[in-house]
């Protein structure tokens, strides 16, 4: 077969290729959207039970698509017309949905539906005066009935004289929030009261379009309403993924657009010609098309972090487009195949070594680095392949290049000291000594927390809106079970006393439990007792209503409502259904076991002794899934230390069995000493982390590509040089553009690696034999 037909082939092939991975794309997009945007989603599975699980799901069903308004003005009345704006401004919004137990009209109905079990639902402040100071109920209502409000009272009067319903009513506000014109919760803070209205993200996936257009959407209700003298405040897990989603475009743009510009300045610099630009920009891209179309094969759903991740690809595949271009700058008689010969070997193993550190991510259990793992190496080989099959057919030697670019890579190189076997063992030890050091004295940080970056803006807005009314968070949670729902219904009770303790210490904010606002069927009876013996038998009732002359009909008539509803009770079926969202979700039912959820309020979290005298209580368990998951990614961290170890062995082995225990010890001291520098500046100025340590993967294959070169090479090879430092440049600068992320797990990965590039370049003349770099061994 005639050389010109071989490459017409390769060509076809490579064309075929690429085209269908775009066709696959584009279907992918075109059929649903492939990205993902969940945070969560990145990290490992959580190992809890299968009740802990469905508490987590109904929790994230119920709070994980809330978003929470709070509107301020200078009066109430003001405050809750912007309100009535709002919903004007929503209703017909596709990306929001009512949510119907926050809507003032059905929170009053649904709660009609309970007034006729008034006389057992009571209040657990009720309760308690009826059983401590009963007069005082009395005196409260008479207070009432000649007070500001005693429209209200008389009105009442005839069905809830004493104002028990409307007392239990009032405990389904958080602490501090009344119900404005019984339709508008309502708190005063700052000077300002605040209207809260709550929605839905009507959608269940955060899919990218409508996370774009909920943040222009809040950007102009805040504008809209700002006009009126209306601050806006708004927070919830929507928000954090557009914020997200936002932060990781403009990551991928900076990397990704950043990396190419500096290739297109260096190359233009160096080769003084568009063609071998074009030439790398196509291995690049070829790489990045044939990475995203593997990716979205292999998984259903590609998190967008990983394409910020996949961005600092640009940097690390043109690798082998730059010592391939850099190597025809040789002499005039040099030809594409001339290139894919001086450069197959030392590519292939620089591959094979790059390829195993990225794949050597994979076998953590980990999305997020599954996701980056394939990614990379899928877009690795695509850009190697591209190198070496296509670029001959098109490739010619640079000879307008200037000479200066190789003779500073000559000079760093050549003026490097040379080093005794004995004297490279010896930084072979120090540098082990160093890392082991290191790797014990310095304190990890796992915290999950702290790997999730929002802006300042949106964090600060969230804990401001946290301090003015409590949160419920479904991170830190408390899960009671029991054998059937009395005795689920007794133990939450129990617990709800423990955490009551807590708040009056002043140690939790607030809490949400059944055992707060449904009392259960005995207790149902036990209200109705007391109420019976401390007003009715005891002509308490008769004094209030002599006390406003009320008619006698008025009287016989309640006293026959109280008298025919003794035998009723409020079945906690039924009582779910009425009070509805957020109070039905607290409930798990008895599918094997009964189980009952208690969310907490604000921002403090369960720690210490608390967290171990609730963990005693009978049925009680205390899940908190960011605890979990930072248990998680420390095991992980062990395991990537490990797993770091094994990768360095099975590449050291490899180089001692190809070259013999001399050289190995050169080419490992490389990389074993671009960890060891990296780790260090690392461990002393920021946190280790698994990201970190992952990091140090990667860097243990740039450092072995690198050693590679000069070994194989020498120090007196100017394209090989030049090939190196460029590679190095590019490197680090994508890396460095990653370092500057606002995700913590993003600048976390680019510091180690930015670290470790540039100190694998620096050392990489160790690697090359003495003979080569200075004609004898001194």
């Amino acid at each position: 077969m005639s050389s010109s037909l071989t490459r017409s082939l390769r060509l076809l092939g490579w064309a075929v290729t690429v085209a269908l991975c775009v066709a696959f794309i584009a279907h992918r997009f075109d059929t649903a959207d492939p990205l993902e945007t969940d945070f969560l989603a990145l990290l490992p599975d959580a190992r809890i039970d299968v009740v802990e699980q469905a508490a987590q799901t109904r929790l994230s069903d119920d709070v994980g698509r809330q978003i929470i308004f709070l509107l301020g003005a200078d009066t109430p009345e003001v405050a809750v017309a912007a309100v009535d704006q709002l919903t004007v401004a929503l209703a017909s919004n596709p990306l929001f949905a009512v949510m119907p137990a926050t809507a003032g009209d059905d929170f009053k109905a649904r709660f009609e539906q309970l007034f006729e079990f008034r006389f057992q639902l009571l209040a657990p402040q009720t309760r308690g005066q009826l059983t401590a100071a009963p007069g005082e109920l009395i005196r409260g209502a008479k207070e009432n009935l000649f007070g500001p409000f005693a429209g209200i009272a008389l009105r009442q009067m005839a069905t809830d004289p004493v104002g028990l319903f409307a007392a239990y009513v009032d405990q389904f506000m958080p602490v501090g929030v009344e119900l404005y014109e019984g339709r508008v919760p309502l708190v005063y803070a700052e000077g300002k009261a605040w209207a809260i209205a709550t929605r839905q993200f009507s959608h269940s996936s955060f899919a990218l379009t409508q996370l774009r257009e909920l943040g222009l959407q809040v950007h102009a209700l805040r504008e809209q309403l700002a006009r009126g003298d209306i601050e806006l405040l708004v927070t919830g897990m929507p928000l954090f993924a557009a914020d997200g989603e936002a932060r990781a475009r403009g990551d991928i743009s900076v990397i990704g657009l950043g990396s190419l510009l500096m290739i297109a300045i260096m190359m233009v610099v160096v080769f003084r010609s568009a063609v071998p630009l074009l030439l790398a920009v196509g291995s690049i891209v070829t790489g990045i098309v044939v990475a995203l179309a593997i990716s979205l094969l292999v998984f259903e759903r590609l998190h967008v972090l990983a394409l910020v991740f996949g961005a600092s690809l640009v940097g690390v595949s043109i690798d082998y487009a730059l010592h391939y271009l850099c190597d025809g700058l040789r002499d005039a008689r040099w030809r594409g195949a001339d290139g894919v010969r001086h450069i197959f070997a030392a590519t292939l193993l620089g591959l094979c070594t790059t390829v195993l550190a990225y794949a050597s991510i994979a076998v953590a259990p980990f999305p997020a680095l599954r996701q980056i793992a394939v990614f990379s190496v899928a877009g690795l080989i695509g850009a190697w392949t591209t190198v070496i099959c296509i670029l001959p057919a098109l490739a010619k030697p640079w000879l307008r290049s200037p000479r200066w670019p190789i003779a500073l890579a000559l000079g760093y190189a050549q003026h490097f000291p040379a080093l005794r076997t004995q004297r490279v063992a010896t930084l072979v030890l120090l540098s082990m000594t160093a890392v082991g050091g290191v790797m014990v004295g310095v304190t990890p940080v796992d915290d999950v927390r702290t790997l999730q970056g929002a802006s300042r803006e949106l964090l600060g807005e969230t804990e401001r809106i946290g301090a003015i009314v409590p949160l419920s968070r479904d991170s830190q949670f408390i899960l009671v079970r029991g054998a059937d729902p009395a005795q689920t219904l007794v133990r939450d009770a129990a617990t709800a006393v423990a955490l009551d303790a807590l708040v009056t210490a002043g140690r939790l904010r607030g809490f949400s439990a059944l055992a707060q606002v449904y009392p259960s069927v005995s207790l149902q009876q036990d209200n109705y007792a007391r109420l019976k013996t401390a007003y009715y038998d005891s002509g308490s009732i008769d004094e209030l209503f002599n006390a406003v002359h009320v008619r006698d009909e008025v009287r016989q008539r309640h006293l026959a409502e109280f008298a025919q509803a003794q035998e009723k009770q409020v079945e906690l079926a039924r009582w779910l259904k009425s009070v509805g969202t957020p109070w039905n979700a607290l409930w798990l039912g008895c599918p094997a076991q009964c189980a009952s959820i208690i969310t907490l309020s604000g921002f403090a979290r369960l720690t210490g002794d608390d967290l171990a005298r609730l963990r005693a209580l009978p049925g009680v368990t205390v899940a908190d899934r960011a605890a979990t998951i930072t248990d998680i990614l420390a095991q992980h961290r062990v395991a990537a230390v490990e797993l770091l170890c094994a990768a360095f062995v099975i590449a050291a082995a490899f180089m001692w069995i190809r070259f013999g225990l001399a050289s190995a010890l050169r080419i490992i001291a490389v990389p074993l000493g671009a960890v060891a520098l990296s780790l260090s500046i690392v461990g002393a100025t920021a946190s280790i982390n698994l990201f970190t340590i992952f990091g140090l993967v990667l860097v243990v294959g740039l450092g072995f590509d690198y050693a590679i070169f000069h070994h194989l090479k020498g120090r007196n090879d100017g394209p090989v040089a030049l090939g190196v430092l460029l590679s190095a440049l590019t490197s680090l600068f994508a890396f460095g553009l990653m370092s500057a992320s606002s995700t913590s797990a993003v600048s976390n990965f680019g510091v180690v690696l930015a670290l470790g590039t540039a100190a694998s370049y620096l050392l990489s003349p160790i690697a090359a034999r003495p003979l080569q770099s200075s004609g004898g061994e001194k």
